[in-house]
């Protein structure tokens, strides 16, 4: 699939798509497309995580492996866009989850 497919599903379908993801008991968005507000759209239907297309193929296994175990992975490189992005909507509370989420800490962590 190109960037300009990827981009298209995510502009013509998001909801149904997200919804979908949601419905699934663990669902891993692999995207090209980083840019915050798809993270957020993702962080609210509560996908179990969100990576980029372009890591590395050992990023993509751990991550997989990750989400099948039960965990939360989110690439480092859309979720610090997201913390930075100017008027971000998200609460102060999701901005945590997602700092804890890039450093690594478990669900466990997290939820404290």
């Amino acid at each position: 699939m190109s960037l300009a497919e990827d981009m298209r599903i995510l502009r013509e379908a998001p909801a149904g798509l997200l919804r979908l993801a949601a419905d699934l008991e663990k669902a891993l968005i692999l995207t090209a497309v980083g840019r915050p507000d798809n993270l957020r759209r993702g962080i609210a239907a509560e996908v179990a995580g969100f990576m980029l297309k372009d890591a590395g193929p050992d990023e993509l296994a751990a991550a997989i492996r990750t989400v099948a175990g039960g965990g939360r992975v989110i690439d480092p490189q859309p979720a610090f866009a997201a913390l930075g992005a100017q008027g971000s909507p998200l609460t102060s509370r999701e901005a945590d989850v997602l700092r804890l989420t890039a450093r690594g800490a478990t669900p466990r962590e997290v939820a404290q």
